[in-house]
């Protein structure tokens, strides 16, 4: 079961200081067996897409980009967009954005794509929506 949102733990850590704009922040891809919702701690490799030598690994995808802005009187977390996995055979329900430099590999948010999406040897890629715009707070 897929539930979307921001993740719970994130928002806390984020007022404890763990969260630092240096650290690497990947995106990982899922199928429908996955088990991620808003109480989401860590990243996890139940349900991760099958890394089968193409270009899918285990962990997911380095992001870039990172910036913290205020919009509509919410924090937000942008990074660039899209996010893409070339030449791939991946089919993907969700994806699970996570902090990677931090040992418990711990959770950000969870994406649901609300249906299931296949790459044949092309691109997979994910777009942000509303101009790269993550709410927060």
């Amino acid at each position: 079961m897929i539930i979307p949102g921001v993740c719970l733990s994130y928002k806390e850590e984020i007022l404890q200081g763990l969260h630092q704009k240096n650290h690497v922040y990947k995106m990982a891809l899922y199928n429908d067996e996955a088990k991620l919702s808003p109480n989401t701690k860590r990243y996890s490799a139940a349900g991760e897409v099958a890394s089968n030598g193409t270009n899918y690994m285990s962990g997911g995808h380095a992001l870039t980009g990172f910036k913290t802005d205020i919009f509509d009187k919410s924090a937000i977390l942008k990074f660039d967009s899209p996010v893409e996995w070339p030449q791939s055979n991946i089919t993907a329900c969700a994806a699970l954005i996570y902090n990677s430099s931090l040992p418990d590999k711990n959770a950000v948010l969870v994406i649901d794509f609300e249906k299931m999406v296949t790459s044949l040897n092309d691109i997979f890629g994910v777009n942000f929506k509303n101009n790269n715009l993550i709410k927060i707070i």
